[in-house]
């Protein structure tokens, strides 16, 4: 089973080179896509990254999959699931 804390780090560093130090701030509490953090191609690039790194595939098919990208925490749930 892959370790929550480590995959959380490995999304919030991915934000963090993308958006800057101040992001940590309010990581947690954020929708990551309304917020306009997040567009399409920055959750590609994340899952190609998420993918690689943890050997996981994700189904961009199920509507789940994409609503999963919307915050940190389901984000980890998805790679850790």
């Amino acid at each position: 089973m892959l370790d929550r804390i480590e995959v959380k780090n490995f999304i919030v560093d991915f934000l963090v080179k993308k958006e800057g130090e101040f992001i940590r701030e309010n990581i947690d509490r954020c929708d990551l896509i309304d917020a306009g953090i997040l567009d399409s191609l920055d959750i590609i690039d994340l899952a190609l990254k998420l993918q690689e790194r943890y050997s996981i595939r994700f189904d961009f098919s199920l509507p789940e999959t994409f609503d999963a990208m919307r915050t940190v925490d389901s984000m980890v749930l998805l790679v850790t699931s």
